[in-house]
């Protein structure tokens, strides 16, 4: 388990582990490969519980938590990150899977319309979170710019094969999306996983 101010990206290894490689069709490398990932950063409302009420947030691809990137031990990402026309914010991207100068990388903002790109080689294996890094970052954060990175071994055999995987990504809500204080305080109103509230009840 990787944590980060208040958020957790959770990892199970075992019969059933964390991942979403079953799901999605995805298998390990045998080569270090490149992967071009593009995401944008969008201001809009989403749908937040059972009955359809609606929250300001502010997403990567419009979805919260972000897509799951899944890459292998090795490979190389070319990041680009893409300022949606009708923001208002700028925003950022920090992952925690890459090793690189936060000023340079992570506090680099988009503003609408705006592009900012940066590498990374996938050294350590892991499942790592990754978020905007723009300020206040907590409230980037809280409002929905968070999400997870998969990096599988190398060795394919290094970890369990999973019956299935799942990705399980645990953040805090605040109703009043602009109450930066509370949000400082962790004084939150609900504990949600993959972005919604109740989300899994029946």
């Amino acid at each position: 388990m990787r944590k980060r101010g208040s958020q957790q990206v959770l990892a199970i290894a075992g019969t059933t582990a964390i991942a979403l490689a079953g799901l999605l069709g995805l298998s390990s490398h045998a080569s270090a490969k490149t992967h071009d990932i593009h995401m944008t950063a969008v201001e809009s409302d989403i749908v937040i519980d059972g009955s359809g009420e609606k929250y300001a947030a502010w997403t990567f691809n419009g979805t919260m938590p972000g897509p799951v990137v899944r890459v292998t031990e090795g490979d190389t990402v070319n990041f680009t990150l893409i300022g949606h026309k009708d923001n208002s914010f700028p925003h950022s991207m920090d992952f925690h899977a890459a090793e690189l100068d936060f000023l340079k990388n992570y506090h680099k903002t988009v503003g609408p319309g705006d592009t900012h790109k940066f590498s990374f080689v996938a050294k350590k294996p892991g499942v790592f979170f990754y978020h905007c890094g723009a300020g206040p970052m907590i409230q980037h954060v809280a409002r929905g710019m968070f999400g997870a990175i998969i990096v599988d071994p190398k060795d394919a055999n290094a970890w369990p094969k999973a019956d299935r995987e799942f990705v399980l990504v645990q953040s805090e809500f605040w109703k009043n999306p602009d109450n930066v204080q509370a949000m400082f305080d962790r004084k939150w109103d609900n504990t949600i996983f993959n972005g919604g509230i109740f989300k899994y009840h029946p």
